[in-house]
């Protein structure tokens, strides 16, 4: 019963790590992570054509848009494999920077005002389930978490945003979290552009994930809430007695 779920986990875990993405090598003190096209995962779903899949375009957005009473918001899931020698024995993640270049925009429904543009948010949020970009659309889109993991407000200007993901990497490093990638929101109805791992243009043109490295402890895995753990011991009991054979009188 065990041996075929474990050659399936086995399988699934190898196939994961063969898309991991390496370091640039140009780089000896820091991890600087450039997908391209053919390694990265990045998609941005549209709300005004639900069942669209967007995975190989070369254009990603974030907005939250309407327009004569229709949807017309993006959202952009972008995925990062770690390497899997990026952390030594005794060390953990220092420091984690998601590099957005935001370079281009528009609105809907009329002409936007070139930078410096009215002050926009940018949002950072945990993706929460697996998925692939070529599979992903708006009305079958992986769920995320609603808090953000990181923001960066006020903004006016084209450029490279930076944002806060330490903690967000090292439980992906240390394996005490999932890792499903990031998805990239903005509450307001300018369209915020960026460039996919597809996009024929240069990667600083694109998005990159910079991860620091040094001496440190690993995340504290959570705690599992004592009514769960009293429900699956009471299962595995309950499975046990099931499984066990009946004593028979002699």
């Amino acid at each position: 019963m065990w041996l075929p779920l474990l050659i399936a986990l086995g399988t699934l875990l190898l196939a994961d790590a063969s898309h991991a993405q390496a370091c640039n090598p140009a780089y000896t003190e820091f991890c600087l992570i450039e997908p391209t096209g053919a390694d990265g995962q990045d998609v941005a779903p549209y709300c005004f054509l639900p069942t669209l899949g967007r995975g190989q375009y070369e254009t990603n957005y974030a907005v939250t848009g309407m327009l004569d009473g229709e949807c017309h918001s993006f959202v952009t899931y972008l995925r990062f494999q770690l390497p899997g020698d990026l952390l030594e024995p005794g060390e953990t993640v220092t420091q984690a920077t998601l590099l957005l270049p935001y370079l281009f925009s528009f609105t809907f429904g009329g002409t936007p005002t070139p930078p410096p543009h009215p002050p926009v948010t940018i949002r950072l949020h945990r993706v929460m389930t697996s998925w692939t970009e070529d599979a992903v659309t708006w009305v079958d889109r992986p769920s995320f978490d609603t808090a953000p993991a990181a923001e960066v407000t006020g903004v006016t200007h084209y450029g490279i945003k930076e944002f806060d993901v330490t903690d967000l990497v090292r439980s992906w490093a240390h394996g005490t979290q999932s890792n499903y990638g990031f998805v990239v929101t903005s509450p307001n109805d300018r369209t915020l552009g960026f460039y996919s791992f597809e996009a024929p243009v240069s990667t600083a043109q694109k998005a990159a994930l910079l991860i620091q490295a040094g001496a440190g402890d690993p995340p504290a895995v959570p705690m599992m809430p004592a009514w769960i753990a009293a429900l699956l011991v009471l299962g595995v009991a309950t499975l046990l007695a099931i499984r066990m054979p009946r004593s028979r009188d002699r």
